[in-house]
């Protein structure tokens, strides 16, 4: 996609799409990579990949409405075409330090999506995203 995109400049389209399945994969590495390497207790584990994972459904949302959006009106003469990408990139960008920060630890306010004991999803968010 991305090279459809640097080959016919006007499909503006393509690129959040592009961004979706590549962020896609950094999610699923990040994932992958506190799964394996993380040192801690396996509740603590799923509820950083469960908090990686609703980010990514949020981040793939949003891009997708953003690819929606450009395919609508590829054909008309826009001005907001550029912003539209911008705050793509903006969109990315948030969510994946977002994620990284929340699944690390570093913030101050905790992003529970999992009971660490039980396994079981905290009463607001089960079944809501998945």
């Amino acid at each position: 996609m991305t090279m459809n995109y640097m080959s016919y400049r006007r499909k503006k389209y393509l690129l959040p799409l592009a961004c979706a399945f590549y962020f896609s994969g950094v999610f699923l590495f990040l994932a992958l990579y506190i799964y394996f390497y993380k040192n801690g207790l396996p509740g603590v584990i799923y509820n950083d990949i469960a908090v990686l994972y609703f980010m990514r459904n949020m981040l793939i949302t949003g891009l997708f409405f953003a690819t929606y959006y450009l395919y609508t009106f590829k054909n008309k003469k826009e001005k907001h075409g550029k912003t539209v990408i911008y705050a793509t990139y903006l969109w990315c960008m948030l969510h994946l330090v977002m994620a990284i920060l929340y699944s690390i630890r570093i913030t101050p306010i905790s992003f529970q999506l999992v009971d660490t004991e039980t396994f079981e999803w905290l009463r607001p968010w089960r079944g809501s995203f998945i």
